[in-house]
């Protein structure tokens, strides 16, 4: 008797955990896919504002000494170096092919060339020269 009780317990205690598990993967893939579905777009003064922003780091990195930008540009080297690395495991592990890992480390390469030789502020230059 006490078996079928404490059989029955835990069945129900599964079944409810199973149920409680189900809604709360649910819900976190519901609101996962409204993050990616629906990012949030800048209001035109906040456009404004970064592209004020922007101008005025441009005129700070443009007084920077030679050296500086050198340790700038240094610490954007060690960045790339660890992304060419996990793209590196990345493939180890079979996640992407030789082709894809080949391609972008190439461009991560190209990219860190372009920014030393266009004396180009690192955080934003691909994203503002594109436009």
């Amino acid at each position: 008797m006490k078996f079928k009780k404490i059989s029955g317990f835990l069945a129900t205690l599964m079944l409810l955990s199973t149920f409680g598990t189900a809604t709360l993967a649910s819900t976190t893939i519901a609101t996962n896919n409204e993050i990616k579905n629906d990012p949030p777009s800048q209001s035109e003064e906040q456009k404004t504002d970064m592209k004020i922003k922007h101008s005025e780091m441009k005129e700070k990195w443009s007084t920077l000494s030679d050296e500086q930008k050198e340790e700038i540009y240094k610490l954007m080297d060690k960045e790339i170096d660890i992304r060419i690395e996990s793209i590196n495991y990345y493939l180890s592990l079979g996640i992407i092919d030789e082709e894809t890992a080949t391609k972008m480390k190439e461009k991560l390469t190209e990219n860190k060339i372009q920014i030393r030789e266009r004396d180009q502020f690192p955080i934003f230059s691909k994203k503002h020269r594109e436009r």
